[in-house]
């Protein structure tokens, strides 16, 4: 377990020279035991600071690492994800971190503070990202790439929760991902974002292209329940991306956008273009099932 201590209760910012070695055993960081944290509003104090000074990811789970908990961290600069969690890493938890061009309020820091890929980038299995708190949301906004890459036929079962991507902390403004909020794809199966439960759907806008794109053979078995994607909770506030809300292509197959369940509908609306795309005849199966879709 790895806790914080740092003297005075203001801000601190870690300043990373070169690539942090990955991690590779079962690992608890928890910047949220400083006590800048409680100064701070309960909100991330400690800002891992990549200041763009060489190629690699922020934090690095390796498949060694299965088990382990990043919480209550600001992550930026880096030229690379925010965090990847890679194949064979499983059964990790990310919750209540600021991951992007990221402030330690929430608000934007700036151009010059953003990861250049995603902010994170998912391979492995059964991993949670967020939850149904506040306090377990994850701020993901502001990086190069997606949000949140979930990808490969080592992704599976993976679990996007309750949180706010491509939006500040304060949910009153767009800060965009330069690609999808959401990817999964190239094999990834079986993954979860969102659900019927109060706090666990996510609030997906202001990325560049989709909200959540769905893409490749072998991509199958996804949920997407119960989501605000281009808007916010009451479907008021306009966080429309930047084309379609969410795009299925390219033989995703057996994947299901909403329910007939009470809450597992998501509410799309606001995005630039359609609200749901999908794209040729290769992708089939997948079901749309009591979404609401507007503006």
């Amino acid at each position: 377990t790895i806790t914080f201590n740092i003297a005075g209760t203001g801000v601190h910012t870690i300043n990373v020279a070169s690539a942090l070695p990955a991690i590779t055993g079962t690992v608890t960081i928890d910047a949220t035991t400083d006590d800048s944290y409680g100064v701070n509003s309960n909100r991330p104090a400690i800002i891992l600071d990549g200041n763009n000074a060489f190629t690699g990811d922020g934090l690095v789970l390796s498949a060694s690492a299965d088990g382990s908990t990043i919480r209550g961290l600001v992550i930026r600069d880096f030229s690379g994800d925010g965090i990847e969690i890679e194949a064979g890493s499983d059964n990790n938890t990310i919750t209540g971190n600021y991951i992007g061009r990221l402030t330690q309020t929430g608000a934007d820091a700036g151009a010059g503070e953003v990861n250049t890929g995603s902010g994170i980038r998912v391979l492995g299995a059964n991993n949670v990202i967020g939850g149904a708190l506040a306090s377990d949301r994850n701020v993901i906004a502001g990086n190069n790439n997606d949000g949140v890459t979930i990808t490969g036929a080592g992704a599976y079962g993976n679990q996007l929760l309750g949180n706010w991507i491509g939006i500040d902390a304060a949910a009153t403004v767009e800060l965009a991902n330069g690609a999808q909020g959401v990817y999964i794809g190239d094999g990834a199966f079986n993954n979860t974002v969102g659900g019927s439960a109060w706090g666990a759907g996510n609030v997906i806008g202001g990325a560049a292209f989709a909200g959540i794109e769905i893409r490749g053979a072998g991509t199958t078995g996804n949920r997407i329940e119960g989501n605000f994607i281009g808007t916010d909770a009451t479907g008021s506030l306009n966080f429309g991306n930047g084309n379609n809300g969410i795009y299925l292509v390219a033989g995703a197959t057996g994947n299901t956008i909403g329910g007939t369940a009470s809450g597992t509908g998501n509410l799309i609306a606001f995005n630039a273009d359609r609200g749901i795309v999908l794209q040729d005849t290769a992708t089939t199966g997948n079901a749309f099932l009591g979404n609401t879709i507007f503006s």
